[in-house]
């Protein structure tokens, strides 16, 4: 029992690993420059500013935006509320407190700027507007009371230097004194927007293989999906993604930190250390044949004496055996027709002649190909399953799944390949 105990001790004890069913975590995050139909719109009278519609909201052409007066704060203690009103007070009421961040005390000033104009629009449309001049939208759009510089940005203005030197918002506050000619808002006047991105050659590979991508803010975490345009400007490569909605939800953001959503791929999940590769024969697709005691593909072999000479029969033609061997691969041309297939060496040797069948084509085994596959120890001992890896990062991969010679779900592998041999008795 104690020599028993001593080779269970100092023997290498394989560990395994359980397959399962998972993706990978692993999307690139970017700053994307927001670009969008937009314009900065001028006061037409000098006084303090007092606005009528909330910042990021829609209005319509013929619509209240902002009043000037000649007094720095509007009175709205006695301007009456209809049913309408209130049910929108109270609305915005009832989303501030359910988003309400005690670290972030500047909410409750946007709260009452709200409010504010709510019920300064509610005057309006009932006619007073207590001695303010009124000023109307000239067309639909997203209101924004701040601007950056960047409102008349296109494609062409792109630089890479544009992403390091952020210009910073400047925000119009209600009830700051304003004169012709001055910047009071900005409307956004189309639903369409888009994004840029600076990338790389090799994110460029990645992202060449989608014509539509999701995108991720990482602002508020929510996911849209927009059309994927790569393109060079001045030597440096964007990626230009096009939106249709969404728009309204970031319509105060330049400078949007996004994450691309290029990890689309599922499957079984593997750790990297189980994989390793296998050589296989590599033998042309006309040499397989129908024989032997059933219907199963094989080859035809020339058998040979002793001494290595092909045998002949009466007729003085080669003599053949079928040989039924394992075929782990297929490859085939693009009118999807085998042309070739990656079979088990241990069915053949080096120098072994096969033929094809009623013909005198003959192919002689020799050239080997690698596979990538795990060990699988279901039974007890370390036999190769072929996979086909589709995604990967630094840890895990993950492979195509109900793979021809491959592993399924709850299969247990070697989970470092490199301890062990294929026959390999696993403890």
């Amino acid at each position: 029992m104690a020599v028993s105990l001593f080779f269970y001790l100092t023997a290498d004890h394989i560990k395994s690993f359980q397959v399962v069913q998972g993706t990978l975590s692993r999307n690139d995050t970017y700053t994307a420059f927001a670009m969008r139909t937009e314009s900065v719109q001028l006061s037409s009278g000098s006084g303090y500013v007092q606005f009528y519609t909330p910042n990021a909201s829609k209005i319509s052409r013929g619509s209240a935006v902002y009043g000037i007066s000649a007094t720095e704060n509007a009175d709205t203690s006695g301007i009456s509320a209809d049913a309408a009103t209130r049910t929108s007070l109270r609305s915005s009421l009832a989303r501030f407190s359910s988003d309400y961040d005690s670290s972030s005390f500047s909410g409750i000033y946007q709260l009452k700027t709200e409010l504010s104009a709510k019920l300064l629009a509610a005057a309006a449309e009932n006619g007073d507007s207590s001695s303010q001049t009124i000023f109307y939208a000239d067309q639909d759009g997203v209101v924004v009371y701040g601007s950056d510089g960047y409102e008349s940005y296109t494609e062409d203005s792109l630089t890479p230097e544009l992403f390091s030197t952020k210009t910073s918002v400047v925000s119009f506050d209600s009830g700051a004194q304003t004169e012709p000619g001055n910047a009071v808002y900005r409307l956004v006047t189309d639903e369409q927007w888009k994004i840029a991105i600076p990338v790389t050659n090799k994110q460029v590979v990645t992202l060449s293989n989608f014509s539509t991508i999701k995108v991720k803010f990482l602002k508020d975490r929510k996911t849209q999906t927009g059309t994927l345009n790569l393109k060079s400007i001045n030597d440096q490569n964007y990626a230009v993604i096009s939106f249709t909605s969404g728009m309204i939800r970031y319509a105060e953001d330049r400078f949007l930190s996004v994450e691309l959503v290029t990890n689309t791929g599922s499957g079984l999940k593997i750790p990297n250390t189980a994989i390793t590769e296998k050589d296989f024969y590599k033998i042309p697709a006309q040499m397989l044949v129908q024989g032997g005691d059933s219907n199963s593909s094989g080859f035809l072999r020339e058998k040979t004496d002793k001494k290595g000479n092909v045998m002949l029969d009466d007729n003085g033609q080669p003599v053949t055996e079928f040989v039924n061997a394992t075929i782990y691969e297929q490859v085939n041309d693009e009118n999807d027709n085998p042309v070739e297939y990656y079979v088990d060496m241990a069915a053949f040797n080096d120098g072994d002649i096969l033929r094809a069948q009623d013909s005198a084509t003959t192919y002689q085994i020799g050239e080997t190909v690698p596979l990538q596959g795990v060990y699988c120890i279901n039974k007890g001992y370390a036999v190769f399953r072929k996979i086909q890896i589709i995604d990967q990062n630094a840890e895990y991969s993950i492979i195509k799944k109900q793979t021809q010679y491959g592993i399924s779900q709850y299969d247990y592998i070697v989970e470092n390949a490199s301890t062990v041999s294929e026959e390999d008795i696993v403890h």
